[in-house]
């Protein structure tokens, strides 16, 4: 269970994962290193499927969190007048339809960035660029100096 708590925070998750696939089969051959590389694949589906778990119970808990003070924000015993004035006063402001359209610029560069960051393609590099900082930084290999 530590190894897997390891693993899942990404400490030091890869020392088991070389160790295992330097690893044989058999208990009594000598491991070869990088033997069994396919166990590596098995490494990474785990951390992106316990981080992903993880935030999905973070967001879980915030909901859940914030559906219960919505079920008791209108006890005026509770709370202050002035608290209560707000909360109404930012319920009436979040109940209004207020989409701001953004004016397209008069400059040529900026035109352009503008209706680059309006494109869904733009929105999809993006979060590839992002998966990808995130699967970088999870990279440390044997062997690396101190500073990496």
């Amino acid at each position: 269970m530590l190894t897997f708590f390891e693993i899942q925070t990404l400490e030091d998750w890869h020392e088991p994962a070389f160790v295992a696939t330097d690893s044989s089969w058999n208990p009594d051959e000598v491991a070869v290193k990088y033997q069994r590389r396919g166990l590596f694949l098995i490494y990474v589906v785990f951390i992106f499927m316990t981080t992903f778990f993880v935030l999905n119970i973070i967001i879980t808990i915030l909901i859940s969190s914030y559906q219960w003070q919505t079920k008791t924000k209108y006890k005026l015993q509770e709370l202050r007048l002035t608290s209560f004035n707000w909360m109404m006063l930012m319920e009436d402001l979040v109940s209004q339809d207020l989409k701001r359209v953004p004016q397209e610029p008069t400059n040529k560069f900026r035109k352009k960035a503008f209706h680059l960051t309006l494109n869904s393609s733009f929105d999809h590099f993006i979060s590839y660029c992002v998966a990808l900082n995130t699967f970088c930084l999870c990279i440390e290999y044997q062997g690396s100096p101190k500073w990496y």
